[in-house]
């Protein structure tokens, strides 16, 4: 049973949290995880409370394990809960910076990550507990009706992860609380809200009838291409097309605990996103990042796989979700006893645990509340599970073995023996990969394969100048210019300057093993450079 596997990673993690727990005197009813300020430190919290509750009602605990018992694991969850709603706008008390979370495109957001913990402990709940839960709920929507107005764009207002999880808050308030007088207005907000989440150019012209109207009626723009590429903070990012499926799956799992049906708009194109998004997951669970991270590796975007893997599986019946689960788990495994306290990160991190305990515990919570979701519903759902597996329902979404986008000057070519990818609008631009399939710690976004050029400053970085790329039959070749970029020299009065040109030709040959690169680079003026390296092929230490 998978829900043991997620039993054993959540049980010492608890001891792992102790570190970050307070209470406050003044109200020891309520308490927090992490560092109780607004924005991120309320969506740590919001997270680890869902972690708690999880574990406080799992018939399977072990105390000794946790290290603490289950009395003390739900009144810990009733105080993490209590101070999220009472340091909301509409609660008595104040996050530890003085100030009320809420109103915001995110706050959304914090509530969704949790309620799946507020299901497990909803009996324990007192009636002044659900009263202001709902106050906060009807606060949001109605915050959202009023002052939010819904953007989307394939660039510039890229909203497509929000606009998710805000459609997603509309919905679940107008469900939880049907009798409200603005419950209809909710639905209709929310549905163009999830339009405009997974939405294409094509959407603009679209006849298909979702929720009593065409989506082109429904439509507002597209935050992604219509090869389901996402250009979201500024670079093709892999994570945020499975963030926006992880916010899908916990609205699904909402709908599916109460035995309603869910809005039609909750679904628009993530059969179609997922086919590109499964392309884009090594055999072990990790996610082959194409266009590279700005993050820490390997977590945050990554994390969210868990809900997304478990509503596929339920909602589209892809019998490979559940091996990719059990794989990632086994990775999160390996790096939990690697730590040897409970912890998810406490080595790989430790340096940003002693310059930010905020980040730190918000990437902790991250893992804690994906794994909670797999135990909660995993949990639930297991009856369902059982009759799956007898009866052998179930099917393959096959990936992609070539994919293309323009605007990114992205191109993939897979196959069981080579992953070969370029992408110029990447995250640290441009950079390529070739490798095995099954060689996920072999991947390294950091300009790979584009050579390095470096001048004197601080900073170097590349500006696409042009590309072009075209696929052919088991392959692709792309070629473009990048100019380089150095800036914040230490001399007083020395200009931040262009230093350098590069052209670069990357071709992924139809032998289903190799990958040619040509690259010549010229510089601008006479200048120094710290660093000047061809093929730049690099190998992470992992």
């Amino acid at each position: 049973m998978i829900g043991k596997e997620y039993l054993a990673l959540l049980q010492p993690w608890i001891k792992a949290a102790k570190k970050y727990l307070y209470r406050f005197p003044e109200r020891p009813e309520l308490g927090f995880y992490g560092t109780g300020t607004n924005a991120w430190g309320v969506q740590t919290n919001t997270k680890a409370f869902s972690a708690f509750a999880v574990l406080a009602t799992d018939p399977e605990i072990d105390e000794k394990e946790i290290g603490m018992t289950r009395e003390e694991l739900l009144n810990w969850s009733l105080a993490l809960l209590r101070f999220t709603m009472q340091s909301h706008i509409e609660g008595d008390y104040s996050c530890t910076d003085g100030t009320s979370w809420g109103h915001t495109w995110i706050s959304g957001l914090a509530i969704e990550r949790m309620m799946h913990g507020v299901e497990a402990i909803k009996e324990y709940l007192t009636e002044e507990d659900k009263i202001l839960l709902k106050k906060v709920l009807v606060s949001e929507s109605d915050w959202l009706m009023d002052y939010y107005p819904i953007e989307a764009g394939p660039v510039e207002n890229n909203k497509p992860e929000s606009n998710l999880w805000n459609g997603a808050i509309l919905y679940r308030t107008a469900t939880l609380y049907p009798n409200l007088p603005r419950v209809n207005e909710y639905r209709e907000k929310g549905t163009q809200f999830l339009i405009n989440s997974i939405s294409i150019p094509s959407d603009a012209q679209s006849s298909k009838e979702v929720d009593g109207k065409k989506v082109s009626e429904w439509y507002i723009g597209n935050n992604f291409f219509e090869s389901y590429a996402l250009n979201h903070h500024r670079y093709m990012n892999v994570g945020y097309m499975l963030l926006c499926l992880s916010n899908v799956a916990m609205l699904h799992f909402m709908y599916r605990e109460k035995g309603l049906k869910p809005p039609e708009s909750l679904y628009h194109h993530v059969e179609d996103l997922w086919k590109l998004v499964k392309t884009f997951i090594f055999p072990d669970g990790r996610l082959l990042r194409i266009g590279g991270d700005t993050r820490v590796r390997y977590c945050y975007c990554q994390d969210y796989l868990i809900p997304t893997l478990l509503m596929i599986e339920d909602k589209y019946g892809d019998a490979d979700c559940k091996k990719l689960e059990q794989n990632w788990l086994k990775i999160v495994k390996k790096e939990q006893d690697y730590n040897g306290d409970g912890s998810f990160f406490s080595k790989r991190l430790v340096k940003i645990a002693n310059v930010s305990p905020l980040y730190y515990t918000r990437l902790e919570s991250d893992r804690a509340a994906a794994l909670s979701m797999g135990l909660y519903w995993r949990r639930i759902f297991s009856h369902d599970e059982e009759n799956k597996e007898k009866t052998g329902d179930g099917r393959n979404i096959q990936i992609l073995t070539s994919w293309k986008d323009d605007y990114h000057g992205a191109c993939l070519q897979r196959s069981d023996n080579r992953i070969a990818s370029w992408v110029w609008e990447a995250a640290e631009k441009p950079q390529g990969l070739c490798l095995p399939p099954g060689r996920s710690d072999m991947a390294e976004w950091h300009i790979n394969l584009a050579g390095e050029i470096k001048g004197m400053g601080c900073f170097n970085n590349n500006r696409i100048e042009y590309h072009e790329e075209y696929l052919f039959k088991k392959g692709f070749i792309t070629y473009g210019k990048i100019t380089v970029h150095s800036e914040n020299f230490l001399a007083e009065r020395e200009i931040d300057r262009d230093i350098a040109k590069e052209k670069i030709v990357f071709a992924a040959l139809p032998d289903d093993a190799t990958v040619l690169i040509m690259q010549y680079a010229k510089s601008l003026n006479r200048d120094y450079f710290k660093s000047i390296k061809g093929l730049f092929l690099q190998i992470p230490n992992d």
